[in-house]
């Protein structure tokens, strides 16, 4: 007999029966299945929220750290070479205009007006319009302005390049 075709009534009562018992086994099956699949959706629920509650204790102990996040921006805007240059010729020059930093570095404007964006965002530079011109100064009050100006006297004098 092949699969799908519907028994005839002259297949008998015992074929007839052993599919319907078969059918039984199969429905039973699925429910022992489904009932399995519950018990694990539920202990996988219970593992979820009790790793959530261990996870909110450490975000409750790092809620106090939130500098950490502005540092993790002011790395990302040191995180370019055209960028840390920037910075060291506004060390040594405080007000630098947009063309200006463009000129020495070698990079376009707009390029330069792209980096200098990042800076500002990590709020190490300040941009100030002068007419059609931007100038650019280092933010004198910023911690992390002061460490870069301590990190490039080091650098230069490692180096002996220029003065400072």
């Amino acid at each position: 007999m092949k699969k799908g075709t519907p028994l005839s009534d002259e297949a008998g009562p015992s074929a007839k029966s052993r599919v319907h018992s078969a059918k039984k086994r199969v429905h039973s099956t699925k429910k022992r299945v489904h009932s399995a699949k519950r018990r694990v959706r539920s202990a996988m629920r219970q593992v979820s929220s009790s790793k959530k509650q261990g996870r909110s204790m450490t975000r409750e102990q790092l809620q106090g750290l939130e500098p950490l996040d502005e540092m993790a921006g002011i790395f990302a805007a040191l995180g370019s070479g055209p960028r840390l240059r920037m910075l060291f010729l506004l060390c040594q020059k405080p007000d630098l205009t947009v063309g200006e930093l463009s000129k020495i570095l070698g990079i376009s404007i707009s390029g330069t007006s792209t980096h200098l964006r990042r800076l500002r965002e990590a709020k190490l530079i300040f941009c100030r319009r002068d007419g059609q011109q931007v100038c650019c100064t280092l933010q004198g009050s910023s911690t992390h302005v002061r460490f870069l100006r301590d990190l490039f006297r080091g650098v230069i004098e490692q180096s002996g390049c220029c003065r400072f």
